[in-house]
């Protein structure tokens, strides 16, 4: 579990909010979706999905990542949800 966290992590922090990097970001939300539900984690998803709402406007991603930020009340993901939901 620990390889999963880091590899979701890596990927997260090399990923932009572009078309290039949408398959980093499916990755990194995948590799996370399978670990046990905590904050970090939360937060984690919280800033994955909302960068794939970023690339590609699916309202799921949106919904899931606003829904994570909040979940996780992480600042940073809070941020960012309030930032993509005031763009969208």
């Amino acid at each position: 579990m620990r390889e999963a966290w880091e590899r979701a992590v890596l990927l997260l922090q090399e990923a932009r909010p572009t078309g290039q990097d949408l398959p980093r970001l499916r990755e990194a939300a995948r590799l996370l979706e399978a670990l046990r539900p905590d904050l970090e984690r939360d937060a984690l998803l919280a800033l994955a999905y909302l960068r794939m709402y970023q690339v590609v406007r699916k309202e799921e991603y949106f919904l899931r990542g606003y829904s994570y930020a909040w979940t996780s009340q992480k600042e940073e993901a809070l941020a960012l949800a309030e930032r993509v939901k005031e763009e969208a």
